[in-house]
């Protein structure tokens, strides 16, 4: 297997840069989405968004090709980022079990922001886009046209909360602390608040969105189904604006962690 430590030092610096601009870009998609919908709960203007949603809201401002091509540079180099702990394990965990599931998870993670970094780029290029979500529905229709679809979208829908069930338990454990290291205590102490908070809204977000996903695949209908944007549409029709207004605050928090954790990422 290939190890971390067989990079050159050039290399090395240059991914744990490439791994930075991608949290921080991260970051900025997930405080966007999060300010928004908070906006939208508490009737202050603002839109519920995922992240396609959130490229056009980019797209829409002052230089907004140059802006979502440098969010889309950001979301690659998190894709490297997540493929690099896929592959080559840098952190060095230990094997068994956990660590395979862990790094199938970082590849699926991989796979997807990598999806989202392609379509980004796109726009920016274009200089169009939608802000539908039509994408991800879009997919799920096609699997469940397909001979066992329904079981593939049941498992995908299950591995969607199955993450957001982590998020949630990364968050009240504070293990999202991890490499968080330089600050001082009483910032040390606010981030690791704030990160707690963003977990697990996120957490409570893939939650949902895991169980209309389940319900696409029980009533075979692509349409039911959702990511972060169909996940706060859900909240919205069965909660009261406030609490989803505290989710979305939330989410907010967890893009601001986000920030934070790309000034203080490094590659051991």
């Amino acid at each position: 297997m290939i190890s971390i430590n067989s990079l050159s030092t050039d290399k090395k610096d240059s991914l744990e840069k490439f791994a930075k601009l991608g949290y921080f870009m991260k970051g900025i998609v997930y405080l966007l989405i999060g300010i928004l919908a908070t906006m939208t709960a508490f009737g202050l203007g603002g839109e519920v968004s995922g992240k396609t949603g959130i490229f056009q809201f980019i797209l829409e401002q002052s230089f907004g090709r140059i802006l979502l091509g440098l969010v889309s540079l950001g979301l690659f180099g998190y894709t490297a980022w997540r493929f690099t702990q896929a592959f080559i394990d840098p952190e060095k965990n230990k094997d068994g079990i956990n660590n395979k599931l862990q790094r199938v998870g970082y590849f699926i993670s991989g796979f997807l922001y990598g999806t989202f970094a392609t379509y980004a780029m796109k726009m920016a290029i274009k200089g169009a886009g939608s802000s539908s979500g039509g994408g991800r529905t879009t997919v799920i229709a096609k699997i469940l046209e397909m001979s066992g679809g329904q079981i593939i979208v049941g498992i995908m829908a299950l591995a969607i909360v199955g993450k957001g069930i982590y998020e949630i338990w990364k968050g009240v454990s504070s293990e999202h602390m991890d490499k968080v290291t330089d600050l001082g205590f009483k910032l040390k102490e606010a981030a690791r608040k704030v990160g707690q908070l963003g977990y697990v809204a996120r957490g409570i977000v893939l939650l949902v969105a895991g169980y209309i996903t389940v319900r696409a695949a029980i009533e075979s209908n692509a349409s039911k189904a959702g990511g972060t944007e169909g996940a706060f549409e859900f909240m919205f029709s069965s909660a009261s604006a406030w609490l989803v207004g505290l989710v979305a605050l939330g989410l907010a928090f967890y893009g601001l962690f986000m920030v934070i954790k790309a000034k203080e990422f490094y590659i051991q």
